[in-house]
């Protein structure tokens, strides 16, 4: 079991509010009654047992609201005190460390324990608890006498864990029903508060990975929706680089065992539908005598099967090819970019190169006439519909480094004539939503570039934001990140509360659902991480939305 921290307790100030008072809260986290309780016995000892259940939010939690049932067939228990305690999180022992701890004393107006069916008990913090991602709350009652309380439990699904319970300075354990508790945290309203996007806050998740170095990176990310998502990135261990597989479940993100070795580097991952999940990169290969060349890697990864497919990709007989990105489209299909190399005149030359996979084989996709002829590589491909666009870079015959862009047009690929492309060192990331398009990438003194397409001029934008990474908002413009996170809904970006993080990548599979692959700072040094955006309040709706039952079932504190 956690060891748990002591730390200075706080005093515990509860006043009740007016019905009219409460309907200006916000529920960050509800969990109504359903119809079984956590039964506890009566006894001598003064202290009921100590209940707990997890939570997520992001926010002040000012008010704890908690369904009991007071002891059947004897007198209500009169209560001496109350205890509410916060816990840090752990996916899988129960609270962890202490983190804030509050009392009050029986007698205070400001409590109120509720012994009538459904009972129940309302406090309010004076000092608000401010909740920045996951927690345990409990609480615990002494009695005056003897006494007992029956904790409700919840009707829906357990979220997160169910509830814990641990008798007084004990260890925790599950407790008997596998629910939840029944019980309701809100805040004050949001409207002093910064969201990023307008719609949360973004909070750090870590992989719940036993023995993952610390020294590890996120390189890309995808997701299916707010909840499910999936990542690769790279460990450094004393053998060399260790491609890495993530996938988040019920809020956890955990390593996945990949179908190959340690010598495949892992360079983009995508959800091409809602049974598939893609990564390419490349991999090591010997054709004979010669050393060893690099060749395209695929893999197929079916969540509701947890099962890995490899990919015959084309290999080549001469030279090395490699995949760097890919999307899924429209149609069907899924369009992967890479490069390749071949020998002219005795020099190798490395090629821009498009494939396409119709669910068997894969095909090479000729893109020549839209290429120049020195070095080029394609890194990231993006689409809407069918219409689909690749960026890059690499050198002219002169040997002077340039970027590339290239739209296929429905029957070839066609070099786009970019102003102030010269201006790109290299282009990273490409973005596209029906009738626009955002490019970026880092000019030739390191800055970032974003260039705007509104589906006939291009325009240059004045924001030195982002660049590094980019995704489309479903119906709310764009993302970006590297070195800072900005958001648009036209042609200049404002820049969004984000923490200081450092990303690689973006998903965003809805418009208030966004996941960051990148790193944050620890005592230890950098760390390999993933940011998601905490939704405010409750639910989807990211207001009140489950106040209305709550108090249905509980009864509006004001009126207790």
């Amino acid at each position: 079991m956690n060891a748990k921290t002591a730390i200075p307790t706080l005093a515990l100030l509860l006043t009740f509010l007016p019905a009219a008072a409460l309907e200006a809260q916000r529920v960050l986290w509800s969990a109504p009654r359903g119809a079984s309780a956590i039964p506890e016995d009566p006894t001598e000892a003064p202290f009921s047992v100590e209940l707990a259940d997890d939570f997520e939010a992001w926010g002040d939690v000012t008010n704890v609201e908690l369904d009991g049932a007071a002891c059947t067939g004897c007198s209500a228990p009169a209560a001496k005190s109350v205890a509410v305690r916060f816990w840090s999180w752990t996916a899988a022992d129960g609270p962890g460390d202490l983190v804030a701890e509050y009392f009050l004393q029986a007698g205070d107006d400001h409590l109120k324990i509720d012994a009538a069916a459904p009972s129940s008990i309302a406090v309010r913090l004076a000092t608000p608890f401010a909740a920045r991602g996951r927690y345990f709350v409990s609480l615990q009652i002494e009695f005056a006498g003897i006494g007992a309380w029956s904790w409700w439990t919840a009707a829906d699904a357990p979220r997160l864990s169910p509830a814990w319970v641990r008798a007084r300075d004990g260890a925790w354990g599950p407790a008997e029903r596998t629910n939840d508790l029944a019980f309701a945290l809100s805040t004050t309203p949001w409207d002093d508060v910064d969201f990023a996007l307008g719609c949360g806050q973004l909070e750090v998740e870590t992989p719940m990975a036993p023995g993952l170095e610390a020294s590890w990176r996120a390189t890309d990310v995808a997701a299916l929706d707010r909840d499910r998502a999936w990542a690769i990135g790279v460990a450094k261990a004393e053998a060399g680089p260790r491609p890495l597989f993530f996938e988040r479940r019920r809020g956890i993100w955990r390593t996945v065992d990949l179908p190959v070795g340690d010598d495949v580097e892992l360079r983009a991952i995508e959800v091409v539908s809602a049974k598939e999940v893609w990564v390419v990169g490349s991999f090591l290969f010997q054709p004979g005598p010669a050393a060893e060349v690099r060749q395209p890697l695929a893999l197929r990864y079916l969540p509701d099967a947890s099962r890995w497919e490899v990919l015959a990709t084309p290999l080549l007989l001469e030279g090395e090819a490699l995949f760097t990105d890919l999307v899924g489209r429209a149609d069907g299909e899924v369009w992967i970019v890479g490069s390749s190399t071949q020998t002219v005149d005795g020099a190798a030359r490395r090629v821009a190169r498009l494939w396409s996979h119709d669910g068997t084989t894969f095909k090479d996709l000729t893109i020549e006439d839209a290429i120049g002829g020195g070095d080029e590589e394609l890194t990231a491909i993006a689409g809407v519909g069918t219409e689909t666009w690749m960026v890059g870079g690499g050198t002219d015959p002169a040997a002077r480094s340039q970027a590339v862009v290239l739209r296929w047009n429905g029957a070839s690929a066609e070099r786009v004539a970019v102003p102030g492309i010269e201006s790109f060192a290299r282009i990273h990331s490409v973005a596209a939503a029906e009738g626009e398009v955002w490019i970026g990438g880092r000019s030739r003194t390191e800055d970032p570039v974003l260039l705007h397409l509104d589906g006939r001029v291009w325009t240059e934008s004045s924001s030195r934001v982002g660049g590094d990474a980019l995704a489309a908002r479903p119906k709310r413009g764009f993302v970006t990140a590297g070195p800072a996170l900005a958001s648009t809904a036209g042609t200049e970006w404002k820049p969004e509360p984000d923490g200081g993080l450092r990303a690689n990548a973006i998903a965003a599979p809805a418009t208030c659902a966004l996941f960051v692959a990148g790193r944050f700072e620890t005592s230890l040094g950098d760390r390999g991480a993933f940011y998601r955006l905490a939704p405010r309040g409750f639910g989807d709706g990211f207001e009140s939305s489950g106040f209305e039952a709550w108090s249905e079932a509980v009864g509006a504190s004001g009126a207790r």
